[in-house]
């Protein structure tokens, strides 16, 4: 039987969804100010917003209100902490888009609202804030490194203020303060030129629970010449069981019921998850494209089902003409569940 399967890192889209339609733009009122709107209706999600959102600022001080797309994360296939897999929430971010001193430095702060969450029974249903803080730099000019933490907060219809924002971002023990749940990670990405060019990088983070804490790492390497019209990028993530399982939000670590983090997390089901993932990008004929990604998800849910290995293929054609982009892509496969989903669609991009 063909399930509704949630399409990796596509903002809450699934594969049962026949048709949809997006469109974006962006306007300069001023040197200062810009609107940059993102929206999409699909036939089982609905209207929806990405990277819709009000700039105020300079390319060193900027405020952005609005659904913006946050990813903190040097992996392409999923981030460990924030990804774009569930639906955007209203958020205001504060960031620079160009890089600060000789060593590249580049912030990140953010407070946002996610869909309502039933908490622990005894605490019912309730609002709740996810804010986080990002900080990277270049030591060295092949050399990156960033630090992650994002905060849960809301339970014990707890208030957000600048005060407990603050504490929270800065409090790294999770015992002191069990209405909030905080998620912490580092990364690193080094970049090998020459004549076959290859990036290295890793991403190794930490949650922290009110009774509990669980480590989640990542490693991934990219070749974008492996011939020149070929790149090849391999990606691996290993997650412990109690990650991101926060005692008193049922649904996980999540908004509208989809992992925040990798789209391969199932906030309502902890287990210990392992996912490995090829993509092959192969661009011929100057303006054509075939894209393939193959991943295997190995669950081990507890000590008497044992683990589960399911097989996923994601693959894209498209090709340019002077009146756009047209192409067809596959998504199928099994998930945790042993269900098997396919999705063959047409899509055309102006």
């Amino acid at each position: 039987m063909m399930v509704a399967q949630p399409l990796p890192n596509q903002r809450g889209q699934t594969s049962d969804s026949r048709f949809s339609v997006e469109s974006t733009g962006f306007y300069m009122f001023s040197p200062y100010i810009a609107l940059a709107a993102g929206t999409r209706w699909d036939e089982q999600q609905g209207l929806s917003h990405f990277g819709t959102h009000l700039s105020v600022g300079n390319e060193y001080l900027q405020l952005d209100a609005g659904y913006r797309d946050h990813w903190w994360s040097p992996m392409q296939d999923s981030a460990l902490l924030l990804s774009t897999h569930a639906p955007n929430s209203l958020s205001v971010t504060l960031s620079n888009a160009s890089p600060l001193s000789p060593l590249g430095l580049r912030y990140e702060l953010f407070i946002s609202e996610l869909e309502d969450l039933t908490l622990s029974p005894e605490m019912g249903t309730q609002s709740h804030n996810l804010i986080g803080a990002h900080l990277s730099f270049q030591p060295l000019t092949n050399l990156n490194l960033g630090m992650n933490r994002v905060v849960h907060l809301g339970a014990n219809n707890q208030a957000v203020g600048i005060g407990n924002t603050v504490q929270a971002l800065l409090n790294t023990d999770a015992h002191s303060e069990p209405s909030s749940y905080a998620l912490s990670s580092v990364s690193a990405r080094y970049n090998h030129g020459g004549d076959l060019p290859v990036s290295v990088y890793t991403e190794r983070a930490r949650s922290e629970n009110d009774d509990d804490s669980a480590n989640s790492m990542s490693f991934g390497v990219f070749l974008p010449f492996v011939t020149k019209d070929i790149a090849l990028r391999a990606e691996y993530v290993k997650q412990d069981r109690n990650w991101a399982t926060p005692t008193f939000f049922q649904q996980g670590y999540s908004n509208d019921n989809l992992a925040i983090g990798h789209w391969a997390d199932q906030p309502v089901e902890p287990s210990e998850l392992r996912v490995t993932s090829v993509n092959l990008s192969w661009q011929h004929a100057g303006n054509r494209l075939l894209n393939v990604t193959l991943r295997n998800v190995s669950r081990h849910i507890d000590t008497d089902s044992g683990s589960k290995n399911h097989i996923q293929l994601e693959a894209s054609y498209s090709f340019a003409t002077s009146h756009g982009f047209y192409g067809i892509s596959l998504y199928t496969g099994k998930n945790s569940w042993d269900q098997s989903f396919t999705r063959l669609s047409g899509f055309y991009r102006w």
